[in-house]
C-alpha cells in the first residue's frame, strides 16, 4: 500500500491558518467585550459563541496549540458566563462558569508552580461570579 507523503509546507499552511483564526477570534472577542461594556446583551453572546467555535476548531487541528486554545476557551467561557449573568440566566451562567473552571483546571497538570498560580489568577475572575447565582437563588429570583 502506497501512502501519500504530506507536502513539507502543509504544516506551515495549517499553522498560518490557525494564526489567522486566532487573530479572527481575538478580533471577535474584543468586539464582544466592547459590546458587553456598552451594556448590550445579545450581541456579545453571539460574538463569544463564534470565538468559542474558532478555538474549538484550532484545538482539534493537527498543528493547533492546545495550551493557548484551552486557555482562550476558558476565558471565552468566562465571558459567556458573564453575559448569561447579565441576562439574569443564572443557571446557564453557573454551568458555563464551571465549564470555564474545568477547562482552565485541565491546564494545570504538569505545569510548574508559577504557571499554576497564573492559571489560578485567571480562574479568580470566574470564581467571583459564582456566588451571585446562590444569592439570587436565596432571593427566589431563579
Amino acid at each position: 500500500m502506497v501512502r501519500a507523503t504530506p507536502h513539507p509546507l502543509s504544516g506551515i499552511r495549517t499553522a498560518q491558518t490557525n494564526l489567522d483564526r486566532r487573530d479572527e477570534a481575538l478580533r471577535l472577542n474584543n468586539v464582544g467585550l466592547r459590546q458587553l461594556n456598552r451594556n448590550q446583551v445579545q450581541e456579545p453572546l453571539q460574538m463569544f459563541e463564534q470565538v468559542l467555535v474558532i478555538y474549538r476548531g484550532i484545538s482539534k487541528s493537527p498543528n493547533g496549540d492546545s495550551f493557548a486554545s484551552c486557555q482562550s476557551k476558558g476565558t471565552v467561557l468566562n465571558n459567556i458566563g458573564e453575559v448569561y449573568r447579565n441576562l439574569g440566566q443564572y443557571a446557564d451562567a453557573e454551568k458555563t462558569l464551571f465549564a470555564a473552571i474545568e477547562v482552565l483546571e485541565s491546564l494545570r497538570l504538569g505545569l510548574p508552580d508559577a504557571s499554576k498560580i497564573a492559571i489560578f489568577e485567571m480562574q479568580v475572575f470566574t470564581y467571583r461570579f459564582l456566588p451571585l447565582r446562590h444569592c439570587k437563588m436565596s432571593e427566589g429570583n431563579i
